[in-house]
């Protein structure tokens, strides 16, 4: 409904007709760099851009969310600071408020986030179907309140250190777009009884779940699977299953690896919404089927040893310009086409953000 109503207005606007399917936002302007700080509506956040960042290409989006130290120059912007492997943008914003904690203001923070969203699509030329959050600690608590009600928003979310046990759960519209959440919580942390709570609802209604026992104790940060490895268990989801479409830079291709089985610090290789807090087996990663001797697979290798990192799962296809071509074509498509004159590139990231704005008022 956001992608069609966006497509609906423009063409009414400037004549163009929509595509098959809008895959990206075609955004423009933005800051890019490592870890460079933009000033938003009141507070801040942190941008990583890939080296090869183009605007003619669709790239996926990662927010990460800091705990309750008030700061991802703290945290955040530590733990990811080998993480980014140039086939997504990263964003790390902090909290709005004098507290520094998302969760303590969840409203007016939600609200916030919104308009975060709503401008980092307007400033970057980010794929539809592969936008993500990954929260840390009160980070976590907040995130997963936040997008139970944003499913058609978010193709996946990471919780890492807790997650709230206090959620009203919210259908999707589609059940294609229940959102997978993957956990990565030690066997002692202080909010792990929450984060099982919130992994049990889930569960119950019928979403993908993985589970991951962080390999320290107490309310710590495992960095190698809250970082490598969510990325890679982000990347290979997308927006209520939609297949990636070809020449959208990021999309789930060639190289990943089936899981090879867990230990007994846990394995987040399941699929079809079991998590396996215990380690054990892990079934073959999401994605693509097993190809040839080497088990290899379409997706990212999550499920193999605790530990383990894909092999090239999240290897980005080759660039393609985008607002050209249709998805029967195979192409990337803009939601909001460029257009040669000013006038219509102007009102295309208006046009985007009022399309969040009134399908975020239905709720």
């Amino acid at each position: 409904m956001l992608r069609c109503l966006a497509l609906g207005v423009l063409a009414v606007v400037s004549g163009v007709a929509p595509v098959a399917r809008a895959a990206s936002s075609c955004g423009s302007m933005g800051v890019t760099g490592t870890q460079e700080s933009v000033e938003h509506e009141g507070s801040l956040y942190y941008v990583t851009t890939p080296e090869t960042y183009s605007e003619d290409t669709a790239w996926p989006l990662i927010i990460g969310l800091h705990g309750d130290e008030g700061d991802p120059a703290d945290s955040v912007n530590w733990f990811w600071r080998d993480v980014p492997d140039g086939t997504f943008i990263f964003v790390a914003p902090k909290a709005p408020n004098e507290s520094g904690s998302w969760y303590e203001e969840q409203e007016s923070n939600g609200a916030w986030m919104d308009g975060l969203v709503d401008s980092l699509l307007s400033l970057y030329n980010v794929d539809l179907d592969r936008i993500y959050l990954w929260g840390l600690s009160g980070g976590a608590v907040f995130s997963s309140r936040y997008v139970i009600d944003r499913q058609d928003i978010f193709a996946a979310v990471e919780l890492n250190m807790g997650a709230s046990g206090y959620v009203d759960y919210e259908e999707p519209q589609s059940p294609a777009c229940k959102i997978p959440a993957r956990f990565v919580v030690s066997l002692d942390d202080f909010l792990r009884d929450q984060a099982l709570s919130f992994q049990e609802l889930l569960q119950e209604n019928g979403h993908e779940v993985a589970w991951v026992d962080a390999d320290c104790s107490g309310h710590c940060f495992d960095e190698e699977q809250a970082g490598p490895l969510a990325r890679d268990w982000l990347l290979m989801h997308t927006l209520c299953g939609n297949a990636p479409m070809a020449g959208c830079l990021g999309a789930a291709g060639a190289g990943g690896m089936t899981s090879g089985g867990g230990t007994g610090g846990g394995d987040a290789g399941g699929t079809g919404g079991m998590a396996n807090p215990a380690g054990g087996a892990g079934a073959p990663a999401l994605g693509g089927s097993d190809q040839g001797a080497g088990g290899a697979s379409a997706g990212a290798n999550i499920g193999a040893s605790a530990g383990q990192v894909a092999s090239g799962g999240t290897d980005a296809a080759a660039p393609t310009t985008q607002g050209t071509t249709s998805e029967d074509q195979g192409g990337c498509a803009c939601a909001l086409p460029r257009q040669p004159s000013g006038k219509a590139s102007l009102l295309s990231p208006l046009l985007l953000g009022l399309a969040l704005r009134l399908r975020r008022r239905r709720r």
